[in-house]
């Protein structure tokens, strides 16, 4: 067995390129969907190489192995199951080369399974895979995945969040737990705060490896009846997460998703449609509806940020109403911007009374600008 090291990736030559794909015509595009429907690859590969013994070139198939390395590295040390490995590189390595490459590609599948069968045997003796339809576990990590999206949308929809949040580490932990144990919808969340975690590190390869393999998943199942996996696919398109960036497909899948009500979806096409430099009046206005709908679902985040786009644009009605239902759940932050809003005359007759009245009532609640603005009106009520 040959032993693969990174350093073996740039060593194919261009004749051996060449050669390979002579002997393996490229076959045309067919999406990334049609290797991963069938189950039984791995199997008549296996048949296509036993019964082809005397026509399988040893020669072509180092060439071939040098190549197949480019496409295997981001995948390989066992950070994914062999399963996954397996089905990821055939889609890969077929799409490029045909399906003549068959038989070589099942003899490196194999070389390449040591290096993810100790992972996977310790694996299947803590837990056994929960994706399955028969499995009485499968409602229980439904349920928590669930719970755990509710405060992944939450932390992470606006954008400013950070990976040392508490609730972010302890979120990143659960996913994790779920995607080891092959609870795929897990892994565009968890490669989502992986990244963030390894932002700026000279090494993320391995977050790179888990948001491509997210992009896989979650597009090899967009047939789905899914909101949440519809948004998810909009978010990887718009961030280029395991995908290149397309704002059309874009705006697409969050479209679909936000039509079914998704709140996430909602919001983000609302953002992607409106442009506050270069104002279309009809995008921006559709918009503001979404983003709006969004809104309208409870999240005072969102009725503040609303409230800020209006009071942006001049609109101080609107955004004394969308203040006032935050205000309404007695939101802090809510609460700090309605005092904003009489501090300087926005919607509202000038009152510094009223100001700071609302900012006493955010300051009581630890909102450190409400307790420093309130500072400063009683300051300057001493000269």
């Amino acid at each position: 067995m040959h032993t693969m090291t990174p350093s073996t990736l740039h060593t194919a030559s261009t004749d051996a390129s060449a050669s390979l794909h002579d002997r393996f015509p490229a076959r045309t595009h067919q999406g990334l969907g049609s290797p991963w429907q069938d189950d039984s690859l791995v199997r008549r590969g296996l048949e296509a190489l036993r019964d082809s013994r005397q026509s399988f070139d040893d020669s072509v198939y180092q060439s071939a192995r040098l190549q197949f390395l480019e496409i295997a590295q981001p995948y390989l040390g066992g950070s994914i199951p062999y399963t996954d490995f397996v089905r990821i590189f055939f889609s890969k390595a077929i799409e490029k080369f045909g399906d003549g490459v068959k038989a070589y590609a099942i003899r490196f599948c194999k070389e390449c399974e040591a290096q993810f069968a100790q992972p996977d045997q310790n694996k299947n003796q803590k837990r056994k895979p929960v994706n399955l339809a028969n499995n009485p576990n499968h409602a229980i990590q439904e349920e928590r995945y669930r719970k755990l999206r509710i405060i992944f949308d939450r932390e992470t929809l606006l954008g400013s969040w950070k990976a040392d949040n508490p609730a972010i580490s302890a979120t990143l932990k659960a996913f994790q737990q779920l995607a080891e144990d092959q609870f795929e919808r897990a892994y565009y969340p968890l490669s989502v705060l992986i990244l963030a975690r390894d932002h700026g590190h000279e090494d993320a390869t391995q977050a790179r490896r888990l948001a491509e393999l997210a992009f896989e998943h979650t597009f090899a199942r967009r047939d789905q009846d899914d909101p949440t996996l519809w948004c998810d696919l909009g978010d990887m398109y718009r961030d280029g997460h395991g995908v290149a960036p397309d704002r059309q497909q874009a705006e697409h899948w969050h479209r679909k998703a936000a039509e079914r009500g998704y709140a996430r979806a909602q919001w983000s096409l609302g953002l992607e449609l409106y442009d506050g430099e270069h104002p279309d009046a009809a995008r921006n206005s559709e918009a503001l509806e979404w983003m709006g709908l969004a809104a309208a679902q409870g999240d005072p985040m969102l009725q503040c940020w609303l409230g800020d786009v209006y009071r942006m644009s001049g609109r101080h009605e609107n955004a004394l109403q969308w203040y006032g239902r935050a205000v309404a759940q007695d939101d802090k932050e809510g609460l700090f911007k309605l005092g904003t809003m009489y501090e300087a005359g926005h919607g509202v007759p000038q009152d510094d009374d009223a100001a700071q009245f609302w900012f006493r009532k955010a300051a009581r609640q630890g909102h450190a600008e409400a307790q420093w603005q309130l500072g400063q009106l009683q300051e300057y009520d001493l000269y």
